[in-house]
């Protein structure tokens, strides 16, 4: 379970969630 300490990180996250998904 991996906690988002910056806002950056959780962006990166959605990012990264996007191209697997595409």
């Amino acid at each position: 379970e991996k906690k988002f300490r910056l806002p950056l990180d959780t962006f990166y996250f959605y990012v990264s969630k996007a191209i697997i998904e595409n």
